[in-house]
């Protein structure tokens, strides 16, 4: 019988462990295995009628299945594993594994902040740059003591910044400053290593508005962000 697990986003998850009794009861165990890239693993079940498996993985809660094999070898069990706590999902991405509730952003300045998951308001990965002195680009006057906010959107994946600029139109928009409020804009495009291998995930400035590349003072394909868990 061909067992399929899958993880976060949907697909298949390798590497988890999958386990099979006769019942939920773990009367008579039966086999396991060990799902192949594919998320999918075979495991010769002997007979026919009721079992029950469970399936675990790293970052993730174990689930369980009763299933009726009707075919022998030809019956498929699917079970989606849900992110352990301490872990959510980034959706409508290509990651497999679920993201750590704490993530840790290094901005191009050399500033760590601390992003912590909140699913209030628009669910994601929130938290705040140090206060630093903005040194001033692209004709923007440098602020002493200045600091932003910083969201890492759940669906999508899309990192927002948060921050005041010097005025509300013509260029004082697109300058760091301390008088208008603006609300999380100005995302930049990402390109992921997803966990956990490697644990890093960046985000690539393409095109996007002069007031982020005026805050970060990074010109078209800088690294403006280093995120790890």
């Amino acid at each position: 019988m061909r067992f399929v697990v899958n993880g976060c986003n949907a697909l298949g998850l390798p590497g988890a462990t999958v386990k099979v009794w006769t019942d939920s009861s773990k009367t008579t165990f039966i086999g396991q295995g060990v799902t192949d890239a594919s998320g999918s693993v075979i495991i010769d079940v002997h007979s026919h009628g009721s079992i029950y498996y469970e399936a675990s993985s790293d970052r993730f809660v174990t689930g369980n299945r009763t299933v009726n094999v009707t075919v022998c070898g030809n019956s498929v069990g699917v079970l989606t594993l849900l992110p352990a706590p301490g872990y959510h999902c980034i959706l409508l991405i290509g990651c497999v594994y679920p993201f750590k509730d704490t993530l840790f952003a290094t901005d191009r300045y050399g500033n760590a902040a601390t992003l912590v998951f909140d699913g209030t308001g628009t669910p994601g990965w929130k938290g705040a740059s140090p206060t630093f002195g903005y040194p001033g680009c692209g004709g923007c006057a440098a602020v002493p003591n200045y600091s932003y906010g910083i969201l890492l959107i759940q669906t999508g994946g899309d990192l927002q910044l948060e921050w005041k600029r010097a005025g509300p139109s013509g260029a004082s928009a697109s300058c760091p400053g301390t008088v208008t409020d603006v609300g999380f804009q100005g995302t930049t495009n990402n390109n992921f290593i997803c966990p956990p291998v490697g644990a890093m995930y960046y985000h690539i400035a393409t095109s996007r508005g002069g007031a982020t590349k005026n805050l970060l003072c990074s010109t078209l394909g800088d690294r403006e962000f280093i995120m790890t868990e």
